[in-house]
């Protein structure tokens, strides 16, 4: 229980910062017909659990249908200003599965206008294009990350 309470808690530390402090760095990896979906690459992670190694993705979805929009602002308290969406995606090693710890709907300023909740059952990815980009995308940061840490070891 409490592996589980710290893993929350380092997963919601992990998610709060990149909106609160503006240490973001997107990275367009495509579009829906409701949306431009972007990878914070400023936060991607590898993380590991019980033996496993995860990648944290944080994914923004900044919607641009704007008929899509006034019926997101028209569904409840709080989603006035709503704007986007924000996931915390975890993906298994190879990118074949993954689940969602956190996930919100937020206004332009990434203030919470909703808080969606988490599904932390694994899924498959299929062929959902946007995921595939997105561990893709992470994929890449984390390599960059390595390279770099070695380079600055002398290796």
């Amino acid at each position: 229980m409490k592996r589980k309470l710290l893993l929350w808690l380092l997963l919601l530390l992990w998610a709060v910062p990149s909106l609160c402090c503006g240490a973001q760095s997107l990275a367009e990896i495509g579009k829906t017909a409701n949306c431009i979906a972007y990878v914070d690459e400023g936060n991607v992670a590898a993380i590991k659990k019980d033996g496993q190694i995860y990648m944290l993705v944080p994914l923004e979805e900044h919607y641009t249908n704007e008929a899509f929009l006034a019926r997101l602002r028209k569904s409840g308290a709080g989603m006035e200003q709503a704007a986007m969406s924000v996931y915390l995606y975890m993906f298994n090693n190879d990118g074949t599965r993954y689940c969602i710890p956190t996930r919100f709907v937020a206004d332009v300023e990434g203030k919470l206008c909703k808080d969606l909740g988490k599904d932390m059952v694994m899924k498959p990815v299929n062929n959902s294009r946007v995921l595939v980009k997105a561990y893709e995308a992470a994929y890449t940061v984390l390599e960059r990350k390595q390279r770099l840490m070695k380079s600055m070891r002398g290796e």
